[in-house]
């Protein structure tokens, strides 16, 4: 059994609009996405345990704290919040 639920930096499959279209090519999640792609996040995986349900991937995790971060979410339901609002986090 795997560790985490697959991680995808693109929306859903189940989903008939594509969200990178709403946003530019040059906007800070995009931006923050690259960094979270570059980075080495081993040592945090590697304390997760194969046992119950696969969790989110870290680096997601991170993408939605350092984003909300960067525009001044640092609550966590106010993030939570905005995972299922605003497209940038979705």
């Amino acid at each position: 059994m795997a560790k985490f639920k697959e991680y995808q930096s693109s929306p859903d499959d189940n989903l008939s609009i594509n969200l990178n279209d709403y946003l530019p090519s040059n906007h800070l999640c995009k931006q923050i996405e690259q960094i979270i792609a570059d980075l080495d996040t081993s040592a945090i995986e590697a304390t997760y345990s194969i046992l119950g349900q696969g969790g989110l991937h870290p680096k997601l995790m991170l993408g939605i704290i350092f984003y909300g971060y960067a525009v001044g979410i640092c609550s966590g339901r106010k993030l939570a919040q905005a995972y299922q609002e605003q497209i940038p986090f979705i």
